[in-house]
């Protein structure tokens, strides 16, 4: 076992307990402090969900990988199933399917025979539950998201987005798609904004302005008022498109520093220059669906 992903309500105790498959107590403390020391983990109790651990040091690793045996046993699936394969028959197809799995997992097998290759009876019926379709691992996004095009299309749904969305912002996945479409920008990047803006669609602004994108009136530090939350998207993205991405400004930093400028005198508590960061945070949350 190499690397190990965190997972939602995982800590490093619950870690060793099932993963590492080790009961007693004593020894889960001895483990979870060895993998903290491995980990440069300061504080056992300070992980996070997507991050990446090493369970083993690599010495170890090794140590277990050269005592496996240089040449496995000569075993068949039928030795390994207690299955009594008669010898002028064909395999059934639960059978087979059975022998597909092991042929990547068992310990006992390897590849599959070309002598246990199913009978010409059974090759029209067991056809397409030969055909293993591989899992695909999703891509997990790290880092920051400081360099992302934004003109990027989101493939994703609207039930994805939606997920993540709170206050006068919830359900409107579809919205963001749709602005998508319309102007090229990216669904996730709109709906990022706005959960940055507006505190995920719970600020004052946001419930009594339907103001979810931080825009002033030109001139002014007044925020704009709406009479929908739609019509601030729409104008959002509408301003996006004309004063940022046909201006050369298609990065989530190039739009921040004009977006929310580090130089703006009603930035009193210097957070404007966290704007990137917070944006790629929240964008990360919904593709990498880790709330």
């Amino acid at each position: 076992m190499g690397d190990y992903q965190i997972k939602q309500g995982d800590n490093l105790w619950k870690i060793v307990r099932d993963e590492l498959n080790i009961k007693n107590n004593s020894e889960i403390q001895k483990k979870v402090i060895e993998i903290a020391e491995l980990n440069n983990i300061k504080n056992i109790n300070s992980i996070f969900v997507g991050q990446y651990i090493k369970l083993y040091a690599e010495t170890e690793q090794q140590e277990k990988k050269e005592k496996l045996p240089a040449t496995l046993p000569d075993r068949s699936p039928c030795f390994v199933f207690k299955y009594e394969q008669p010898q002028d028959s064909f395999y059934p197809g639960v059978y087979l399917r059975i022998l597909q799995k092991c042929s990547s997992s068992s310990p006992f097998l390897q590849t599959v025979p070309a002598a246990l290759t199913p009978h010409p009876k059974a090759q029209a019926s067991v056809k397409q539950e030969a055909t293993v379709k591989p899992v695909e691992r999703k891509k997990v996004v790290n880092g920051n998201l400081h360099n992302f095009d934004i003109r990027t299309k989101f493939e994703g749904t609207a039930e994805e987005i939606d997920k993540h969305l709170g206050g006068v912002l919830k359900g409107r996945g579809a919205k963001f798609l749709e602005l998508q479409d319309k102007y090229g920008i990216n669904a996730v990047f709109l709906a990022a904004i706005t959960m940055n803006e507006s505190e995920n669609g719970t600020t004052y602004s946001a419930r009594k302005r339907n103001n979810v994108g931080g825009i002033r009136y030109r001139q002014s530090y007044k925020f704009r008022v709406y009479n929908n939350v739609d019509e601030c998207l729409e104008d959002m993205a509408s301003l996006l498109k004309r004063r940022y991405i046909n201006m050369g400004r298609t990065t989530v930093a190039k739009v921040g520093a004009k977006y929310c400028p580090i130089a703006d005198k009603s930035d009193k508590e210097g957070i404007n220059k966290y704007w990137a960061r917070n944006v790629s945070y929240y964008m990360k949350r919904i593709i990498n669906d880790t709330a």
